[in-house]
């Protein structure tokens, strides 16, 4: 199965309208209630709209707010990948500057920082546990180590 069958949904309509979808069967549930509290119980209306256009006007307000910071956080996430690419592209070249000084094949090298570009994706996938990742990231430590050695 490849990545793209894995993050694409399965419906393109249902994935747009999943929440709506998802959220039909509590809206129903509380309208039942409603109509159960007015009709049966015969409780008329508590409060009328002018006596709560201020509560209304501060939530509006907060979930403004809160909604600001979800797209600031999730800005912030979508950059999350290109900067682990990017420090691992520096590494790697770092890493070969180093070897072709000392005159030695990067190639092991390369592979050893492959395999944590890896590791990572298959944790970022969801595939891969916290433990696993760390269990990776020594490869580039002793990557270093292989250059101070062949001094």
């Amino acid at each position: 199965m490849s990545n793209e069958q894995i993050l694409k949904p399965k419906s393109h309509l249902f994935g747009r309208l999943r929440l709506l979808i998802l959220s039909l069967p509590f809206v129903a549930a509380v309208l039942l209630l409603r109509f159960v509290i007015q009709e049966i119980f015969n409780v008329s209306e508590v409060a009328t709209f002018a006596e709560i256009g201020s509560v209304i006007t501060g939530v509006t307000l907060i979930l403004g707010f809160m909604l600001g910071g979800v797209l600031a956080d999730y800005k912030e996430s979508e950059r999350l990948p290109a900067s682990l690419a990017v420090a691992l592209s520096g590494f790697a070249a770092t890493a070969s500057a180093g070897m072709t000084v000392k005159d030695i094949s990067d190639s092991a090298v390369q592979q050893r920082i492959a395999k944590v570009g890896q590791a990572m994706r298959e944790w970022f996938l969801g595939r891969m546990s916290d433990d696993e990742l760390w269990q990776a990231m020594p490869m580039c430590r002793n990557s270093l180590l292989i250059l101070n050695v062949k001094v």
